[in-house]
């Protein structure tokens, strides 16, 4: 059995052979970026989301713990001062909770504080960006029996013992003379 290769067949092989034109690539990176970008936003909506209910389980969390510990005693100290380093060493922060020096931190890297007011505490979230303040001030503990008020630099916003509006929350957060620190008041 012979094999005879004409010349027509080898013309034939070689087209058949030929790339994808560059219209046909530039159609190809262009879809492909369209859809990295696309991923990217909803893995930053999806992170950002995360970190919120990580927050909220933070302040759930570090609330029931202090009333754990002081669970007999007659207040939380005098009013004004820090006890985060007390929790801290009583070993009530989870460990995801603590940066690499020991201390809690928020989701957002920034400082957490625990704050005596003699019959009442404050967990308070320091330096938070701004579009996450709005969000944070909204965290629902208005059916929490121990919940007191949400705050931002020590300014309650909206009525005590409930949760703020959105616009309420907006107001404080983009309000100039206070930093982004949000406070969460228990008994």
């Amino acid at each position: 059995m012979t094999l005879k290769l004409n010349t027509q067949s080898l013309q034939n092989l070689k087209e058949k052979e030929d790339g994808f034109t560059l219209l046909e690539l530039l159609l190809v990176v262009g879809v492909g970026a369209i859809l990295l970008l696309a991923g990217i936003g909803t893995y930053s909506l999806v992170t950002e989301g995360n970190n919120i209910n990580e927050a909220n389980r933070m302040v759930a969390t570090i609330k029931n713990k202090v009333q754990a510990l002081y669970q007999g005693q007659t207040s939380y100290g005098a009013a004004g001062t820090d006890i985060t380093a007390t929790l801290n060493n009583a070993g009530i922060f989870p460990n995801t909770m603590l940066n690499t020096a020991g201390t809690p931190i928020t989701p957002w890297n920034t400082a957490v504080q625990v704050i005596a007011n003699t019959n009442q505490f404050t967990v308070q979230f320091n330096d938070l960006p701004e579009e996450v303040c709005i969000n944070m001030a909204r965290l629902d503990f208005a059916n929490d029996p121990d919940f007191v008020s949400t705050a931002r630099g020590g300014t309650v916003i909206g009525a005590a013992g409930r949760t703020p509006t959105p616009v309420e929350a907006d107001t404080a957060c983009t309000a100039a003379a206070a930093g982004n620190d949000i406070q969460w008041n228990f008994f």
